[in-house]
């Protein structure tokens, strides 16, 4: 670990100690890790030697995203589908963002349109690297990844109770039935990632943990072949 890494990680180190246990309920790892390969958690944890964060599926997404989709994502948050944890804690999600370098200082000019670090800004698209954090340009050098691991199912009961309190007026929410023409139907609810694979399902909930092949890497085709063939088809959506 590098002398920079060990200062970054130390402002994160105290926010998360600072966080309510009600906060904290369903999350079992809380972790950084660095372009250098560094890695810290909470809680602490000996990981072995030949341990790079840099080649965990979680580190690479979200470094994808922030770098290959500025304007889309600024650099925001991955949520990746459901997995079987490596420690474990059972079933899970990973929630990450990218950290950027430490916004410089405010250059003497900026201009209108394509500013550079450290000048103010209001949009993404303010900025020359396409990234504003914290009503400032972003350094486009990536210093690392910081993740939450979220128990499944937590997940799941604060994703249903979002989804319902959304639904809750329409005739089409989840799990409700009608008929169209003589024929029943049930609309049913699911959230994907980029590459189709679910993050949330109703069947997932109560699914044994240790039978990853029904949540581990599931596609949206699984449940809906005809749907997801609908999508790929009118290019909707690209796998």
């Amino acid at each position: 670990m590098t002398l920079d890494d060990i200062w970054l990680g130390y402002p994160m180190q105290e926010q998360w100690l600072a966080r309510p246990s009600s906060a904290t309920y369903n999350v079992p790892w809380t972790y950084f890790g660095t372009e250098h390969g560094a890695m810290m958690t909470l809680p602490g944890v000996r990981i072995e030697q030949q341990y790079d964060p840099t080649r965990r599926g979680w580190y690479r997404k979200t470094k994808q995203d922030a770098q290959s989709s500025p304007h889309y994502s600024g650099g925001g948050a991955v949520l990746t589908s459901a997995y079987l944890d490596a420690f474990g804690s059972g079933m899970m999600v990973t929630l990450a963002s990218a950290i950027f370098q430490t916004t410089p200082a405010e250059p003497s000019s900026c201009p209108s349109t394509e500013k550079p670090p450290g000048c103010p800004c209001s949009a993404d698209l303010d900025c020359l690297v396409g990234r504003c954090l914290n009503s400032n340009c972003s350094s486009e050098t990536l210093q690392g990844v910081a993740g939450a691991d979220l128990l499944y199912a937590g997940f799941h009961e604060n994703v249903t109770a979002a989804i319902d309190s959304v639904t809750a007026q329409s005739s089409y929410r989840c799990g409700q039935k009608y008929t169209v023409s003589g024929s029943e139907y049930e609309t049913r609810c699911y959230i994907v990632d980029d590459s189709a694979h679910l993050v949330w399902a109703e069947d997932f909930l109560g699914t044994d943990p240790l039978n990853t092949k029904a949540y581990q890497a599931v596609g949206l085709g699984h449940y809906e072949g005809a749907v997801m063939r609908d999508l790929v088809e009118s290019k909707q959506f690209f796998t």
